[in-house]
């Protein structure tokens, strides 16, 4: 890899989590305004729903209707926040579904070529199994911790397709129940990314003396996790890659604790396109790459965009700490994250755009 690493290639390491995800592909937009993409955990209810499964939040509740092939399962989850269904039931219809790999961690892994610390049940648990056997399946070299006594984590995943929207709705057993990465945590890396964790297994990943680059991917519960904040590590962050959602829920006094003390902040909003904010100096915004038809499915667009412009950033020689960023640079860069972004939407299973693909979509300026 060129720039700062010469011909060697970068020693990543991915902490994150890991899934079974079992999406559902549905007929039309899950608000009736609005885009939704977005994670919740869920409990399931005793109400059983033969032939749907009925989501219901704070504010309403989201019907799906599913099709005769679906394996399960059935009935009714709470959700622990709202949607904005303004207090409606809305309905739409799953046309398709499949199994695939999920977690952030994973996908980060994959897209980076990097090595992914995980959690995972024991051996016997056949859904730790099943995910250790995808994380193989793609090429994603894998050091799991094994927790004995819970099952391996999964999501629910609800997916509009070409509408944009989706919603992933976790049910959690083993990286709750994590404390510590312990050894594994003593690793020597160009890289270290930390995504979707509790704050106190991101902050210690990414308290690695050794690493050269520290990025923290998180998801909207690192926002409302307080043990610690956000604020509180942000010296150990290098680059923060988060969409607008978690980003808008981040108090403002937090937020401008961020921008001071994290080099880079990159802020994705959907079909907006991204801002990037370097410490110390002005935005930067980057408008979404144009596409030439709707997209198939949303799925790890977040996770293409943070892992290319991390990949871009190492390629060009960046150094998080040495002075003013180079505006050009940056926004070649993020350019290219949102080139490959819009690659991964016509992909519909866990894959992730080449640099070849990235290359030829930027000489064509279009998707």
């Amino acid at each position: 890899m060129a720039g700062g690493y010469g011909l060697m290639e970068p020693r990543i390491w991915v902490f994150g989590p890991a899934y079974l995800d079992r999406a559902a592909f549905v007929d039309r937009p899950l608000l009736e305004s609005g885009l939704l993409d977005r994670s919740a955990n869920g409990a399931w209810t005793n109400e059983v729903e033969p032939e749907r499964l009925i989501l219901e939040p704070s504010d309403g509740a989201l019907v799906i209707e599913l099709p005769a092939d679906w394996p399960g399962p059935f009935g009714t989850v709470r959700l622990d926040d709202a949607l904005g269904l303004n207090g409606k039931t809305r309905v739409v219809k799953a046309q398709s579904w499949r199994d695939d790999l999920g977690g952030m961690g994973a996908g980060l892994a994959r897209a980076l070529g990097g090595r992914l610390v995980c959690a995972l049940g024991s051996e016997r648990d056949p859904v730790s199994r099943r995910v250790l056997e995808l994380l193989t399946t793609h090429h994603i070299e894998a050091d799991p911790i094994r927790v004995e006594d819970r099952t391996a984590d999964w999501s629910l995943v609800i997916s509009s397709g070409r509408h944009g929207d989706k919603l992933a709705v976790g049910f959690r057993g083993c990286h709750t129940a994590v404390e510590t990465w312990g050894e594994r945590a003593n690793v020597e890396a160009d890289v270290v990314v930390a995504a979707s964790l509790t704050n106190g297994l991101a902050s210690e990943a990414l308290n690695v003396a050794n690493a050269g680059l520290r990025v923290f991917a998180p998801a909207r519960r690192n926002v409302l996790d307080r043990d610690p904040t956000i604020p509180e590590f942000a010296r150990s962050i290098d680059v923060l890659c988060c969409n607008i959602g978690e980003w808008s829920l981040i108090p403002e006094s937090d937020r401008r604790i961020l921008l001071k003390l994290v080099p880079l902040v990159s802020v994705t909003s959907g079909p907006q396109g991204a801002h990037l904010y370097p410490a110390g100096q002005e935005p930067l915004f980057v408008p979404l790459f144009p596409r030439s038809h709707e997209p198939l499915d949303t799925n790890h667009a977040g996770e293409t965009y943070a892992a290319t412009l991390v990949l871009g950033l190492l390629k060009e020689g960046w150094h998080p700490r040495q002075g003013p960023t180079d505006r050009a640079m940056l926004e070649r860069v993020a350019r290219r994250a949102s080139a490959a972004a819009a690659l991964v939407l016509d992909l519909t299973m866990f894959a992730f755009p080449t640099s070849e693909m990235i290359d030829e979509a930027l000489a064509r300026g279009i998707v």
